[in-house]
C-alpha cells in the first residue's frame, strides 16, 4: 500500500507508516507533518519530468502542502500534461483508500455525532487545502469511502461522521471546545457573494458559466457557505477562489443543483441560494422544495 494510503487509513491510530518498499526510516508520521516548512515550489521535489512520483513520501508532502496542491491543480486545469499526469496519481491513490478507510470504520459504534467527529478529525489534518485541489481530492475520497463504507455496513453515525469531516471540516469544533467556526452571516450575504464571484469571472465566461452560491445550517447550528458551478466536479476558473470557511460543492448538474444535492447528502439545512445567472424553473424548484429561497432572480420561461 502506497505511503499516503497508508498514513491516511492509519494515523488516527497514531501509527508510524511507510510506503511498500519504505523501510522504517523513511516512515512518514502525522507529526512530522504537521512540522513540515514548505520550501519554495518546484515539480521536481515531487515528480519527473513526465509527472510521475518519485521520492518517497513526496506525494505525502505535496498533499499536505497547500500552496503547492494547488498549484499543480490549476496547471493540471490549464492543460499541462506534467501537472495532469502528477494530480491524476493522487486521485487515483485517494479514491483507492475508501476501501482500507470503510475498513477502518467497520464495526465501530458511535453513540453520538460529536464522538464520531473527533476520532476522525485526523482526516482533516492530512488534506488541509479547501481550495479547489484539495476539495477535489476530499470529493473523491467521500465518493470511494462512502461506497465502500455502505456495501460494507458501517454504521451511519461513523459514514456521516467521516463525509462531514471530508467535506466540511469538523462541524463540531464547539464540542471539541475549539469554539464554532465564522458562519456564513460573517463572511457576507449570499447575494453579495453572488455578485463577488460574477465579477471574478472572465467576461467571455459570463454568460456561459454559473456560479451558486448556498447558505446552510449544519447540526450544531453553525451557518455555512456553500459555492458551486456549472462546471464539472467543481473546476473554478483561474481568478475565482473560495475564501475562508466556504466550502466548494462539487458536481456534473447545475451550481444550484449541485448545492442543493451538496446539502441533502452530507445533512445540512439549506436555507437560501443565490447564482450569477437566472435560476431556471428546474433548480428554482430543487430550492423551494428544499425549503430553502431563492435570493437573485429567476428565469422567466
Amino acid at each position: 500500500m502506497h505511503s499516503w494510503v497508508r498514513l491516511l487509513v492509519l494515523a488516527g491510530l497514531s501509527l508510524v507508516l511507510a510506503g511498500s518498499s519504505c523501510d522504517e526510516d523513511e516512515a512518514v508520521t502525522l507529526e512530522q507533518l504537521r512540522q513540515d516548512v514548505a520550501p519554495p515550489f518546484d515539480y521536481s521535489l515531487y515528480c519527473d519530468e513526465q509527472g510521475r512520483l518519485r521520492a518517497k513520501g513526496s506525494d505525502v508532502l505535496l498533499v499536505h502542502r497547500s500552496a503547492h496542491l494547488e498549484q499543480v491543480y490549476a496547471d493540471s486545469q490549464r492543460g499541462d500534461a506534467r501537472a495532469r499526469t502528477l494530480f491524476g496519481q493522487l486521485e487515483t491513490q485517494v479514491s483507492a483508500t475508501g476501501g482500507p478507510l470503510a475498513d477502518q470504520a467497520l464495526g465501530l459504534v458511535c453513540t453520538s455525532l460529536p464522538a464520531c467527529t473527533v476520532s476522525w478529525s485526523f482526516l482533516d489534518e492530512l488534506i488541509p487545502s479547501r481550495e479547489a485541489g484539495g476539495m477535489r481530492l476530499r470529493h473523491v475520497l467521500a465518493q470511494s469511502f462512502e461506497r465502500a463504507a455502505r456495501l460494507k455496513g458501517v454504521q451511519n453515525a461513523v459514514l456521516a461522521s467521516v463525509l462531514s469531516i471530508l467535506m466540511m471540516g469538523s462541524v463540531l469544533d464547539s464540542a471539541a471546545g475549539a469554539g464554532v467556526r465564522p458562519g456564513a452571516t460573517e463572511l457576507g450575504g449570499t447575494a453579495a457573494r453572488v455578485a463577488e464571484l460574477r465579477a471574478a469571472l472572465p467576461s467571455a465566461q459570463q454568460g456561459r458559466i454559473t456560479m451558486g452560491v448556498g447558505l446552510a445550517e449544519d447540526a450544531s447550528g453553525a451557518q455555512r457557505m456553500l459555492i458551486g458551478t456549472s462546471e464539472p466536479r467543481g473546476y473554478l476558473r483561474p481568478g475565482v477562489l473560495l475564501k475562508s470557511g466556504e466550502t466548494l460543492a462539487p458536481g456534473l448538474g447545475h451550481a444550484e443543483a449541485d448545492i442543493v444535492n451538496f446539502t441533502q447528502q452530507y445533512g445540512l439545512r439549506l436555507l437560501e441560494v443565490g447564482a450569477t445567472r437566472p435560476i431556471c424553473p428546474s433548480c428554482a424548484a430543487a430550492i423551494e422544495e428544499a425549503g430553502a429561497v431563492p435570493v437573485t432572480p429567476l428565469k422567466v420561461p
